[in-house]
């Protein structure tokens, strides 16, 4: 919004010579003040120029923002899967060393083979490993949260969040009218809009300004003073700034068709977020509603078979096993719905538990 500096000129004319201009009485000093006067509303346009650029640099900070917030979340996600998953696999051990001392008092009363004591042993040894090995990944993902705020060190314990509440998706419609408040795609308005500002500013330059002066002019020889006054106008020939509007409006084109190519970008994006989402669903439905169920009592049951004699301990162990492992899908499955979740809330700006307050 600043306006042109004016500036200050002191000159001299019939500076002493040779001849009749030998003398300083020869000798004309003028100081003169000129101001470049901005005509075509430029001072506007640059202004207007100035405030897009900066509304467009706004939407590239909230962008930046949310993909910090973003990975920030999935950071905390993680944690929240490997802590669950280090109970599953503690179960696994309190469930392997159960049949161990099952074991061990069948092969104490001559009931078991000392192979099957082995088992029991090998399968403790497993689930313990299992479990130490979740431990270590548990403190890594720690420490990625915590160089995410700057941290050296992961001061912190274990985090609070509950896996099994999945944010309920809104409908496709209302995903993509939200979507037009994503940073990626409303840059791409706030850019056309500063190229618009920009072709604008092209154009009023073409016109030209007027400088204007005003100044003193002193004889030496007469001892006089007299005033001086000037205006000066750029003669636009031949650069009107015709290449330099060429380019702007080019630009301007093009940020409209970057425009139509990343909404069309960001709509596949999310419709395959939805989909992840859903199948996400459905997995977590069906392991927990059925198969989790399912497994546990087959556990329970191997077991108490085992010990009255009519199943073999490998059914035993296999039977912990799938246990285990169907709860480690479910805890998977959980984790990749909030992930999809986490993604949809990139997309479209805000979080999903916001539809569920406003409903």
């Amino acid at each position: 919004s600043l306006r042109p500096n004016p500036e200050v000129a002191l000159s001299t004319e019939g500076f002493p010579g040779t001849g009749e201009n030998s003398s300083v009485k020869s000798t004309e000093v003028s100081l003169e003040i000129s101001q470049l006067v901005e005509l075509g509303g430029k001072r506007a346009a640059r202004i207007r120029l100035a405030g897009a650029e900066r509304e467009r640099s706004a939407w590239d900070y909230e962008a930046l923002r949310l993909d910090v917030v973003t990975e920030t979340t999935t950071a905390y996600l993680d944690i929240l899967r490997l802590q669950e998953g280090l109970k599953s696999d503690e179960e696994m051990l309190r469930l392997t060393e159960e049949s161990l001392r099952a074991v061990t008092r069948l092969a104490d009363a001559a009931r078991a083979l000392p192979v099957e004591l082995s088992r029991a042993n090998l399968a403790v040894i497993d689930a313990r490993t299992q479990r130490e090995q979740t431990a270590l990944a548990l403190g890594r993902a720690k420490l990625r949260l915590a160089t995410l705020w700057g941290g050296t060190e992961a001061r912190f314990g274990n985090v609070s969040g509950d896996l099994s509440a999945l944010p309920a998706l809104p409908a496709m419609e209302t995903l993509l009218a939200r979507m037009a408040q994503n940073p990626d795609l409303a840059r791409w308005s706030a850019e056309i809009a500063w190229r618009d500002a920009a072709l604008d500013n092209e154009s009023r330059l073409a016109k030209p300004d007027v400088t204007v002066g005003v100044g003193i002019k002193r004889n030496l020889g007469t001892d006089s003073n007299s005033l001086t006054m000037g205006v000066s106008i750029p003669w636009s020939r031949s650069n009107r700034n015709q290449g330099a509007i060429r380019e702007a409006r080019y630009e301007r084109e093009r940020a409209a068709q970057m425009q139509a190519a990343e909404t069309q970008r960001l709509r596949a994006v999310l419709m395959e977020a939805v989909q992840r989402l859903e199948a996400a669903s459905a997995m977590v439905g069906a392991l927990q509603n059925e198969l989790l169920p399912a497994a546990r009592q087959v556990c329970e049951t191997a077991r108490s078979h085992y010990e009255a004699g009519r199943l073999g301990q490998l059914d035993v162990i296999e039977a912990q096993r799938g246990y285990h492992e169907i709860s480690l899908r479910l805890l998977d499955a959980r984790r990749e719905y909030h992930e999809a979740a986490i993604r949809i809330e990139r997309l479209i700006g805000e979080p999903l538990s916001a539809f569920a307050k406003s409903n």
